[in-house]
C-alpha cells in the first residue's frame, strides 16, 4: 500500500527532523510560539482560534513522530508533575 509507505516515510522524516539536537530546540521554540504551555482560555475569542490553530500545528508535529502520551505530555509541561 503506498499511503501507508508514505505515512511510514513521513513517520521516519519527522523523527529525523525533531528527534536531532537542532530539532529538539526547534520544537522547544515552537511549542513556545505556539502558546502549548499556556492556558489558551485567557484571551478574547479571536486570538483564542489564532492559538488554537497553531496547537493544532505541534499536535500534528507529534502526532506523526508517534511519541508516547506521557513524552508529549513531558514536552509541554516539563517533567513536573509528571
Amino acid at each position: 500500500m503506498e499511503s501507508d509507505k508514505t505515512a511510514s516515510n513521513l513517520k521516519i522524516a519527522y523523527n529525523q527532523t525533531f528527534n536531532a539536537d537542532a530539532g529538539e530546540q526547534v520544537l522547544d521554540d515552537l511549542m513556545t510560539f505556539c502558546h502549548m504551555r499556556e492556558p489558551a482560555h485567557k484571551c478574547d475569542i479571536i486570538e483564542l482560534a489564532i492559538r488554537e490553530g497553531r496547537r493544532d500545528v505541534i499536535a500534528r508535529i507529534l502526532e506523526c513522530m508517534n511519541m508516547p502520551n506521557i513524552v508529549i505530555v513531558k514536552k509541554i509541561v516539563g517533567d513536573r508533575n509528571v
